[in-house]
């Protein structure tokens, strides 16, 4: 069964941050992002979108 889930963004990034960004920091190691080959949609916990959100304020 899929389940679709409508999104819509709060706000736009300050900066983008980049995939190899992502992979340059240690605290995201063990994103879905970095360890699973489907880009679409994956789970991001909190601490680490949290982290992605402090790296677009640089």
């Amino acid at each position: 069964r899929w389940v679709v889930v409508d999104l819509k963004p709060v706000s736009a990034l300050s900066n983008p941050v980049s995939l190899k960004q992502i992979k340059a920091e240690p605290s995201l190691k063990d994103i879905a992002l970095i360890k699973n080959s489907r880009l679409s949609v994956m789970p991001v916990s909190k601490k680490e979108f949290d982290k992605i959100l402090k790296m677009s304020k640089g």
